[in-house]
């Protein structure tokens, strides 16, 4: 069996785009492609039979088998004649090579021959991600490799579709006009959000099934109180009070339990949000931060390690969120930002209520159609619809308190100057999920406000609510599929393929007045009161008033300033460091698209004691101004994961934990100290539910896909003061160590990457 791109450039025809594949000759309009290996391609012939097209995801692939190392291709090449089993096997030994990208640019833009060049000082801007980068694309299909001087092949850069556009437009370029109209279909890059951390726990939460709030007996001696009767009085003072826990609550920390199903904390936490009381509760002892000479797999270690919770006894400390004057600067924009989202969806509110129209922006509610003289699913006039509107859901509080507990079991790692604990971070519940409105209750709200208005028979009805003074409109919505032509990577015949598939689709918009029920119904939260009767019908009306979740704690040993240096850089950090975007980057100086995600963890607060737990006892022979004496203070962090091995790495994960440090550069800070250790990995998308990322890291034959990476330890980290672009040397040389290893120059034996 041949390879058909062993030898030859990737041969593609696009139809209605002037844009190419690979390195053949540039099409526009309806030309044909052809290279010096490869008689001329005909077009695809628009009334072939949609069902043999191929797959925008097959195409992927096999642009990706093609582009593939040539000795992968080789290695695993069935020979001829091999059956569909084999060829099946062929591509997926190809496609699940560590070396083998499946990030890269594939397309190229054609130019005008007589088109002007594309300078440094000429370049126009695309869309952008949070970071400011300008090379940004929705897909890997909006990037593309253009010669900057036409006719001249050797000088190529890569850009994004959108950044070709806008250079086009501002130059009268007009060569690849269809290519332009595509562009239009990308997206803006928006934000994404971890897992809802909230939907986590609640599902957490029904797992005990036979949670109860109470077995003791009523004050009715023939009577047993209900599973869900709150103790009295009720609220309690505090969400941590023992009556605020039905049982099987409170689970002892680290309790190893299939039903114990702690999430990740990964959300960002707004500065001003963040607890300033944290309550540390350490029976291990282990904030005195000391070096013990013990062999960790050693048996005596590792039973330690399974102590449970129970068998100690509990110490607590005092500790208080350390400010600085940069926190205090991030603290304050992040108290503008939700201000501002809460005035603007207090403006969107007022708006719609002042005029009800769908002319303006529809706050938070539903739409329900009465019923109508004539049908609702065809365009015309039908009568003003309800829009029932929720309240405004407030602005989160900072809580009070949160409670921290520290255990030998959570040991993350230890370097030469700290300790890495996973931690168990309870908080306040409210303060982490969002609850939703009772879907009952507005609809009985909803029908006693329709009483009140329109009497029991709807006697004093406004006749206004019967006109036909709204219209059903349809709307129709066409995007024409990209179809191309490209040679099989396997057997080199022609096969058409779905590029970017069409949409067509027909819905019916209302358009004019409606009918406004604001609903008096308010968002449940049993800290404040009971749940309804209908809310009492599922397992989530027992849970307990508070929320547990995983976060990395980080200790310094004493005398070492690094925590206190670490903390100030995360404050220091830009906003964009913590955020996941859509879409992908290409980072200079490389070459192919990265995801772009967070760049460092999430920053979690800085705590330093206020008060320690009079039970501390000081060990015999050691003066109290020693180490018994020292707690350390806490650094919280999110846990991103483990280190990363580079044997267990894809060419795209060497990509992509590499582009972190030129992200770093980009902002003008030096990292300090580039390792494998400070480069963590998990499974991914954050975005997805914990089970498909796990299946994620099982795909590619155990390699995985879709990793998060994120970059740590930034205790001798520092923001250069150079104001030019020039790099210093040291990030120069930090940057050079990357390089190497992307490039593949480097070993794993190198004290760097």
């Amino acid at each position: 069996m041949t390879d058909a791109t062993a030898n030859k450039d990737v041969i593609v025809e696009t139809i209605a785009s002037s844009s190419t594949i690979g390195d053949g000759a540039t099409t526009s309009g309806t030309s044909t492609i052809h290279d010096e290996n490869s008689k001329d391609v005909t077009m695809v012939d628009e009334s072939e039979d949609p069902s043999n097209f191929r797959s925008p995801e097959r195409f992927l692939q096999d642009i990706i088998i093609s582009r593939a190392p040539e000795d992968v291709r080789s290695r695993y090449r069935p020979t001829d004649p091999a059956t569909p089993d084999q060829i099946e096997e062929y591509r997926q030994k190809v496609l699940n090579h560590p070396r083998t990208k499946h990030r890269l640019v594939f397309q190229q833009w054609p130019r005008d021959p007589q088109g002007p060049v594309i300078t440094h000082d000429n370049s126009a801007m695309g869309k952008v991600a949070g970071n400011g980068l300008q090379i940004w694309g929705e897909t890997l299909f909006d990037f593309f490799s253009v010669s900057r001087v036409p006719g001249v092949t050797g000088l190529v850069t890569f850009t994004s579709g959108s950044k070709m556009v806008n250079w086009v437009n501002q130059h009268k370029e007009t060569f690849a006009q269809d290519l332009v109209e595509q562009q239009k279909s990308e997206a803006e890059p928006t934000t994404v959000e971890p897992c809802d951390i909230g939907k986590l726990i609640q599902k957490n939460e029904t797992m005990h099934i036979n949670a109860k709030w109470s077995l003791q007996k009523s004050w009715s001696k023939d009577k047993e109180k209900d599973r869900y009767e709150l103790p009295q009085p009720w609220p309690p003072a505090s969400p941590f009070d023992p009556s605020a826990y039905p049982s099987p609550w409170p689970i002892p920390p680290f309790s190893q339990q299939h039903m114990t199903r702690i999430p990740t904390l990964q959300q960002y936490i707004p500065q001003c949000l963040l607890p300033e009381r944290l309550v540390v509760h350490d029976p291990w002892k282990l904030l005195a931060a000391k070096v013990v000479e013990v062999d960790r797999d050693s048996e005596d270690f590792r039973a330690e390690k399974l102590v449970k919770w129970n068998e100690k006894e509990d110490i607590t400390h005092i500790y208080r969120l350390q400010h600085s004057e940069t926190n205090h600067i991030r603290r304050m924009k992040d108290m503008e930002k939700l201000e501002s989202e809460y005035e603007e969806r207090c403006r969107v509110y007022d708006d719609f209520i002042a005029d009800p129209h769908s002319r303006n922006k529809l706050p938070d509610g539903f739409m329900i159609n009465e019923v109508q003289d004539t049908s609702v699913d065809e365009p015309g006039p039908i009568k003003p619809p309800i829009y029932v509107v929720f309240p405004l859901r407030p602005i989160r509080e900072q809580p009070e308190e949160a409670h921290l507990y520290i255990a030998p079991a959570g040991t993350i790692g230890e370097g030469n100057h700290s300790f890495v604990y996973k931690t168990e971070l309870e908080l306040p519940r409210n303060f982490l999920v969002n609850e939703d409105l009772c879907q009952e209750c507005v609809l009985e709200d909803m029908e006693s406000i329709l009483r009140e208005q329109d009497g029991p028979n709807g006697e004093r009805r406004d006749p206004k609510w019967d006109e036909k003074s709204g219209r059903l409109v349809l709307k129709t919505t066409e995007v024409l599929p990209a179809v191309a032509k490209m040679e099989d990577p396997i057997d080199g015949k022609m096969a058409p393929y779905i590029i970017k598939p069409g949409k067509y689709e027909e819905r019916l918009e209302y358009e004019g007045p409606f009918r406004v029920i604001q609903s008096r119904v308010q968002f449940p939260d049993l800290s404040k009161g009971p749940y309804c009767a209908h809310i009492r019908g599922h397992e989530r009306a027992i849970h307990p008033l508070t929320s547990k979740v995983y976060v990395a704690a980080k200790l310094s040993k004493q005398g070492d300033a690094h925590l206190a240096n670490e903390a100030e850089n995360y404050q220091r950090f830009p906003h964009h460091f913590f955020e996941h975007w859509t879409g992908y980057n290409i980072v200079r100086p490389m070459h192919d698209p990265v995801p772009v995600e967070a760049l460092v963890p999430q920053f979690y607060g800085y705590y330093v004691v206020e008060t320690k737990s009079p039970k501390l006892s000081e060990p015999e022979g050691e003066d109290e101004t020693e180490s018994s004496a020292y707690l350390s203070p806490l650094l919280l962090l999110e846990d991103c994961g483990q280190p990363i091995v580079p044997r267990n790495l894809s060419v795209d994960d060497i990509n992509q934990s590499g582009s972190l440090i030129y992200r770093l550069h980009e902002e003008g800070w030096l990292h300090g100290s580039v390792a494998r250790r400070n480069i963590l990995r998990q499974p991914g998308p954050l975005s997805a539910w914990p089970s498909e990322r796990a299946a994620n890291a099982a795909k590619r034959d155990g390699l995985g896909e879709k990793w998060s990476f994120r970059l740590i330890d930034f205790g001798r980290s520092k923001l250069s003061e150079i104001e030019d672009e020039h790099l210093t040397r040291p990030q120069i040389l930090e940057r050079g160590h990357i390089t190497a290893w992307i490039g593949g120059w480097a070993t794993e034996e190198i004290g760097y990457i």
